[in-house]
């Protein structure tokens, strides 16, 4: 599809209370910050980060996968501090099946305020509309019941159960597959 998203420049998605925009490395403390919080940690493919280090070489791997075309990860700020409080990407973009993989965090002081429900909507509009994916999926780890109620809100569909999908603290863990295709956001 000719009219895909290029990655020619890094795009800025405004909400009603929220801009998503690049992290950048200078974000590292934010990251930190957030990253260093047990419960956002706790469903997460790794462990708490306890080191800025640690921190700036995240930013520096999604930074990497952008250059490659490969994923887009928007650091989430409120729209009058621009601190990054949380973020949202879509990733593994496979452009033969028109599929990408969504992904999101947020720092523990703003849970349960909707604000990843709105950041997640505007990355969804924006991988639908701008680049033309037909379905997003997300893997859910079992628990993680805060997840799975902001990607109902939006829409996504339970498909099932992966068994053994996801190895953490010495053992598998079981993943919940969701998704959401672009005929059913844009109805």
């Amino acid at each position: 599809m000719s009219n895909q998203f290029d990655f020619a420049s890094f795009p800025v998605l405004e909400t009603e209370r929220l801009r998503l925009r690049q992290i950048e490395i200078a974000d590292a403390p934010q990251v930190l910050e957030m990253f260093s919080h047990p419960e956002v940690m706790q469903y997460k493919s790794m462990s708490v980060v306890p080191e800025l280090e640690v921190a700036e070489s995240w930013i520096r791997w999604i930074g990497k996968k952008y250059v490659e075309q490969n994923a887009l990860r928007w650091g989430i700020t409120l729209k009058e501090v621009d601190k990054v409080i949380g973020s949202v990407g879509l990733r593994d973009w496979d452009r033969r099946v028109n599929s990408v993989e969504v992904g999101y965090d947020l720092a523990y002081v703003y849970w349960n305020q909707g604000m990843m429900t709105e950041a997640l909507a505007a990355a969804l509009r924006f991988g639908f509309e701008q680049m033309q994916v037909n379905r997003v999926q997300a893997m859910v780890v079992l628990g993680n019941e805060a997840s799975l109620r902001v990607l109902e809100k939006l829409g996504f569909q339970h498909e099932g159960i992966c068994r053994d999908a996801w190895f953490d603290n010495e053992q598998y863990q079981d993943l919940h597959l969701l998704s959401l295709l672009r005929r059913e956001f844009m109805a």
